[in-house]
């Protein structure tokens, strides 16, 4: 498999799906939202561009995958794996720690924001290690 197929089965395609979920759940989650400055409709507009420029990020950060295009970084497996993990495990890292100290500090455990967060994580998490041990086991 070329590794513009793996890219795309490991962020892009997890976009869309993240993009689908984050719109489903704030409707549901949003759909009475009432506010002085915000209406239901502008907090589900916003958590829609949030998670597309999240989504944005995570994609741009996972272009090293092609870095294993050369052959050095190819071979050696330690290489593979953080061409292929470091930037984008590490910014999903970040930002669970974020969303985690936040529910701490305000004595929330699965909030609304942190199942946003999930929603937003899990899935990259998933598809970029199953795309690297598949591209390895081709290898």
């Amino acid at each position: 498999m070329k590794l513009i197929r793996y890219y795309r089965n490991a962020v892009i395609f997890p976009s869309i799906f993240i993009v689908i979920g984050v719109t489903l759940f704030s409707i549901l989650d949003n759909y009475s939202y009432k506010s002085e400055w915000l209406t239901a409709e502008s907090v589900i507009l916003f958590s829609i561009i949030t998670s597309i420029i999240y989504s944005l990020f995570i994609c741009l950060l996972s272009l090293t995958i092609y870095l294993n295009i050369f052959e050095k970084i190819n071979k050696n497996f330690y290489l593979s794996l953080l061409t292929w993990l470091f930037l984008p495990i590490t910014c999903i890292a970040i930002t669970l720690i974020y969303e985690i100290n936040q529910s701490i500090k305000i004595n929330v455990i699965l909030g609304s924001g942190f199942i946003y967060v999930l929603i937003m994580t899990v899935p990259y998490v998933i598809t970029l290690i199953w795309t690297f041990l598949k591209f390895r086991s081709k290898r």
